[in-house]
């Protein structure tokens, strides 16, 4: 390994290390501010943490079988088992890598464990990223129009949204413009032309993958849908459930720790740093 790629790979693990680390270092200091030990923490009741975890595993099951709908729709070979197993690995890539771009290789890695093809696999994360956006998008504006809070929270869920639009539509167009000879950088790279014959391969798989998209049935999209809604729903009621199974409702009842968490959850996955550098935990 050259000094070059080694000062590199030493470089991106200290920035991860310190990334993480500044999450605990906020973790304590949010903790200290508003008055906990660390006996408090270690404290909390078993009800709190089952009651957590319960909506973990909504959360991770309602997005296991989204993937598992739209693989079966697609035609892509693909067990719920396996799907779960990709929704974990996909949140421990993304939690150590910047801007969480770990997180949907890893899940395309385990979903080849079924045999499907990568261009497909990629369509069906494609399928996933849409429905995922499309609902994002009407709670964002169902929450100007209705909602009377900030305009920060859902301007942070309008930027999520607006951002896996733009790489759907990067994906699309990449698969769809690469010519039949391998291009100059991919020479230089050292890349041969018949792993360049291979990636159009998967491109066009893909592509047809994306087309068949927009012929799912509809109690497929209304199940794909259902889900989405329950996982997300789940993912923004874990801090909630924890607070209620440990002091009971607060004063200012469950809404506000709903309301900034929903933001913080989409807002850290535009953060460079891994795991958000602790800005999610100050939030």
């Amino acid at each position: 390994m050259s000094e070059g790629r080694q000062g590199r790979r030493w470089a991106s693990l200290a920035f991860r290390v310190l990334s993480i680390a500044a999450g605990m270092g906020a973790t304590v200091w949010v903790a200290a501010r508003l008055g906990a030990s660390p006996a408090d923490l270690v404290g909390i009741p078993p009800t709190a943490h089952l009651l957590a975890l319960a909506a973990m595993a909504v959360e991770m099951g309602g997005r296991a079988a989204r993937v598992r709908l739209l693989a079966g729709a697609l035609g892509v070979p693909l067990r719920f088992s396996t799907a779960l197993r990709a929704q974990f690995a996909a949140d421990a890539a993304g939690a150590v890598t910047p801007s969480k771009i770990g997180a949907d290789p890893a899940k395309l890695w385990i979903m080849g464990a079924d045999g499907g093809s990568l261009g497909g696999r990629g369509a069906v994360l494609l399928g996933e990223m849409a429905w995922e956006a499309s609902v994002l998008l009407v709670v964002a504006l169902g929450l100007i129009l209705f909602a009377p809070i900030s305009r920060a929270v859902p301007l942070a869920i309008l930027s999520y949204a607006a951002m896996i639009f733009i790489l759907a539509s990067l994906a699309i167009w990449a698969a769809r413009s690469a010519g039949s000879d391998p291009p100059g950088w991919w020479t230089t790279l050292r890349l041969t032309p018949a792993r360049w014959r291979s990636l159009q391969e998967q491109g066009r798989a893909f592509t047809e993958h994306a087309r068949d998209l927009r012929r799912i049935p509809w109690p497929v999209n209304v199940g794909v849908l259902a889900t989405t809604l329950a996982h997300m729903a789940a993912r923004i009621l874990v801090l909630a459930a924890l607070i209620q199974g440990w002091t009971g409702i607060p004063e200012g009842g469950l809404v506000p720790l709903i309301r900034w968490p929903f933001a913080l959850l989409y807002l850290g996955t535009l953060l460079p740093p891994p795991g958000g550098g602790g800005v999610l935990e100050v939030g």
